[in-house]
């Protein structure tokens, strides 16, 4: 609906020929609408004063009868004309487009219902621009002071302050833009309406225009009053979503790194460029503004129009400069990051803590080369996110990967600002529908927490679930609450749930009871080290080869040992395995039949055949390669029933399962119980040995993993001839 407005003496029949538009979107902003309405009403007169005709396109979106009976009883002879819009999207970024769309002004100014600006505003931005040369330019305030909930001031400056890094890092503007109506026949906002997934469609507006190359302006001594408020939109978003914006051509790899070198170019003197923005942090939003004549009088304005306009409050506010004063932020790092991985799409993402020795990081490695032997084409983008001083499996990683060390790549950065550039660089590198892999860790449950609306909505989530952590507690074992935590929020986005054993899945199914159909059980392949011949009579030599660490329960072997010295003192322990920090293994082992042989490259390097049998006494797990490798080697293998263990070692068939117990001595006593047992009847552990081998020739063969890996993920397993590329790790 088009309605003249009176005062300007217009024949209904004469359209007047439009400055600006002023697309007013309102929801349900009922009791600030007639101080919204009052501000840009002042604005429009004095825009009317200075030449210039106005119009007001009033879209309601959703709105209450409330905030439409307001604004219909509300003055605003100001405009020559305004006009009512009316639409049903539910969203910010559709109804700015509903309103432009009516618009006939040769500019547009975004407004909100619940916001005020200075009287002065629409002309001096209308003077800015309309004054410039040919070129594409958009203008926005100088001040955004904020009232209500929270008072602060922010000062805005012109596109000369800023880089392209730092439009990534946040939006460096009000969200009120002055600009050409016909730049919207190419450029539209997009729809982000209120959920958990992507916000801020006037910042992701804001990326596009940049990537045009638009120049940014500020009109001098103008201000935009922002209320805070609990139910604004912007809160809204704030607390609902990701607090991300989509991907947008600002963030396409190889322009974004290029054009922040051609920015460092065209400024030259970068410390100068640094020293400068420093400097501008010097500055006082406040004090510029209480002592701009120009500016001083609106505030009163403002407040005679809204009492919340509490000019006390504001004058003992905070500052706030919107220039970032770090040029080192993560987004200048996002440079950096895209130069390392380049600009070819990955067909696969990992998410690690690190690449060392260890059993999920072996199972993992194992169906990621199972993927790229299957399908030729696949990419890996390989991300560490937790301090490593090395990745001492890099060169494990299949053909046509990329490593990044996220931790020592960028370490000025916190772990929220890596998180944000590991969220822009996934998003940016991959296309919807990409997998993405992880494990259990800090960093990766980190990034899901805070962007896994986005990311498990883009990706293919494929989670392998390994074993939780355990503590005790009254002589009770319990379990670690992190990773359920995570399922149970996370699962219904995530695509597969892989776990190494039935164990785990049947107790996720126990505890959950949703998304069954989600989980799927791929037992790892095992090497086949060389098997060792069973000796006809006992070495009384036992082997114990784990990572010397808190769960593996190093402590627990040399109790152990110091309890066979006793009662079998001809057996003794030979013990491999890298330590940790804050383990020392020669101290640890201190006994006299209990020797550290120190650390092991793969357990095939190992003189299996100087050994009875293999110890292990890890407190959790899930299904341990090291055990695999032990029985395909036709080692006898003593285990607790934790994890999965117990689907690969079944007492009296494959092995000696110990009952697990918090009770340390029960449970050493029980490991001695079954060693006697081992000797006692050293025919029947031979064959035990030999069932064990058969499990594993048969369950874990290659043949049955990548058979298991085809259907799981869907792929046919065709071998093709294709140019390789080598691994690349950005961070060795």
């Amino acid at each position: 609906m088009e309605v003249p407005n009176q005062q300007m003496n217009m024949s209904t029949s004469v359209k007047p020929n439009i400055d600006v538009s002023v697309v007013l979107n309102m929801h349900r902003e009922g009791p600030f609408i007639k101080a919204t309405l009052a501000s840009l009403n002042a604005c429009a007169q004095t825009a009317r004063a200075g030449g210039l005709k106005c119009e007001l396109i009033a879209v309601f979106d959703r709105s209450d009868e409330s905030t439409i009976k307001v604004f219909t009883e509300s003055s605003i002879e100001g405009f020559a004309k305004h006009k009512v819009v009316h639409t049903d999207v539910g969203s910010l970024g559709l109804a700015r487009n509903a309103g432009i769309d009516h618009a006939s002004g040769e500019y547009i100014w975004t407004a909100d219902g619940d916001d005020l600006v200075s009287s002065n505003a629409m002309l001096e931005l209308h003077r800015l621009v309309s004054a410039k040369g040919p070129g594409d330019y958009v203008a926005y305030v100088n001040y955004l002071v904020a009232f209500g909930e929270i008072f602060f001031v922010s000062k805005y400056f012109d596109g000369d302050h800023l880089t392209v890094a730092d439009f990534a890092m946040d939006h460096p503007f009000v969200s009120r833009i002055f600009i050409k109506r016909s730049v919207f026949s190419k450029l539209r906002y997009i729809d982000l309406r209120l959920t958990e997934g992507f916000a801020y469609e006037d910042w992701e507006f804001v990326t596009r225009l940049r990537r045009e190359g638009f120049q940014f302006l500020v009109a001098p001594d103008t201000a935009m009053y922002y209320r805070q408020r609990p139910q604004s939109l912007l809160r809204q978003a704030n607390g609902l979503s990701a607090k991300l914006i989509p991907h947008t051509p600002l963030f396409e790899p190889k322009w974004y790194a290029e054009e922040l070198a051609r920015e460092r170019s065209r400024i030259g003197d970068w410390q100068s460029f640094v020293q400068m923005r420093h400097d501008i942090h010097r500055s006082s939003a406040i004090q510029e503004v209480m002592s701009s004549p120009q500016l001083r009088a609106d505030l009163l304005r403002a407040n005679l129009i809204d009492p919340e306009v509490d000019l006390a409050r504001i004058e003992g506010s905070h500052s706030h400069i919107a220039v970032p004063y770090h040029s080192d932020h993560w987004g200048f790092a996002l440079a950096e990051a895209f130069e390392i991985v380049g600009d070819a799409a990955f067909t696969d993402v990992v998410l690690l803590p690190w690449l060392n020795p260890g059993g999920g990081e072996k199972y993992i490695l194992q169906v990621l080369q199972e993927l790229a032997d299957a399908q030729p084409e696949s990419r890996f983008l390989v991300l560490c996110g937790e301090p490593a001083q090395a990745h001492g499996w890099s060169n494990r990683l299949p053909r046509r990967s990329v490593l990044l060390d996220v931790v020592n790549a960028f370490p000025t950065l916190n772990d929220e600002a890596r998180d944000k550039l590991v969220a822009r660089l996934l998003l940016a590198t991959t296309s919807p529908g990409t997998r993405l892999h992880i494990k259990s860790s800090v960093f990766a449950h980190r990034l899901l927490d805070t962007y896994g609306s986005v990311l498990l909505t883009h990706f293919q989530g494929v989670y392998y679930r390994f074993s939780d952590g355990q503590y005790v507690w009254e002589n009770h074992k319990l379990t670690y609450w992190s990773t359920l935590r995570l399922l149970r929020r996370d699962l219904p986005r995530l695509s597969k749930v892989i776990c190494d054993c039935a164990s785990i899945a049947r107790r996720d199914k126990e505890r959950i009871g949703l998304a069954h159909e989600r989980y799927h059980v791929v037992y790892a392949h095992a090497n086949s080290p060389r098997p060792s011949s069973f000796a006809t009579e006992p070495r009384k030599r036992l082997l114990w080869a784990s990572r010397v660490c808190g769960h593996k329960r190093p402590e627990l072997l040399a109790r152990l040992a110091r309890k066979l010295k006793t009662i079998f003192p001809d057996v003794e322990i030979d013990a491999y395995g890298s330590a940790e920090e804050g383990y020392d293994p020669r101290v640890l082992f201190d006994t006299g039949n209990l020797s550290y042989l120190g650390p092991f490259e793969s357990f095939d390097s190992l003189p299996l055949e100087n050994y009875d049998a293999f110890i292990y006494t890890s407190e959790l797990d899930g299904l341990p390669n090291v055990l695999l490798e032990a029985m395909a080697a036709r080692l006898p293998v003593v285990a607790p029933d934790v994890g999965g263990i117990g689907e690969l070692v079944i007492s009296g068939k494959t092995g000696f399962l110990i009952a697990d117990t918090p009770d340390d001595e029960k449970l050493i006593d029980r490991y001695a119980l079954a060693i006697r047992d081992l000797y006692d009847d050293w025919d029947a552990t031979r064959h035990l040995a030999t069932s064990a081998k058969e499990l594993v020739d048969r369950r874990h063969s290659y043949a049955a993993f990548s058979s298991r890996i085809a259907a799981v993920f869907g792929i046919t397993n065709t071998p093709v001839q294709v140019k390789e590329e080598p691994v690349l790790n950005a961070n060795p």
